[in-house]
């Protein structure tokens, strides 16, 4: 039986077989090669007596964790006040390496004012009523 370890390394320390064969094997499975290109991305391989045999790139997000207003707040208030943060968490993200944020909402108010403003639905949950939203940060 082959020895199994795991590692994990920059995205730059691929050399140019590994990159060829994560992205073929990635391809397969429609993965999303830009998050490659995230300056906080790294990969994490495993290896069968030192030969590749999985990768798995692993990124940072930023998430919000809820949106908690006050009761008898206006929905016109609620959507400058997400506004504002979300182009205040867009500035951190650009300035620390960050390239993506999270949200998960079980409200559908809040999913939709969400995705007026760029955000958009990666998993919806209808056990429980819940989404899963992305926004990629623009870069500069």
């Amino acid at each position: 039986m082959k020895k199994i370890t795991a590692d994990v390394m920059p995205v730059s320390a691929l050399g140019p077989e590994q990159a060829r064969n994560m992205l073929d094997w990635m391809y397969r499975d429609g993965f999303d090669a830009g998050v490659l290109h995230y300056p906080r991305t790294v990969v994490t391989r495993a290896l069968a007596d030192g030969e590749p045999i999985m990768y798995v790139p692993v990124g940072s997000i930023l998430r919000f964790e809820t949106l908690a207003a006050k009761p008898g707040t206006s929905v016109l208030q609620i959507a400058q006040g997400l506004q504002r943060i979300s182009a205040l968490v867009d500035q951190l993200a650009a300035e620390t390496g960050f390239r993506e944020c999270e949200m998960m909402t079980n409200s559908e108010a809040e999913k939709d004012l969400c995705i007026k403003r760029g955000w958009y639905v990666v998993l919806y949950d209808p056990s429980c009523s819940t989404w899963l939203l992305r926004h990629r940060v623009p870069t500069t």
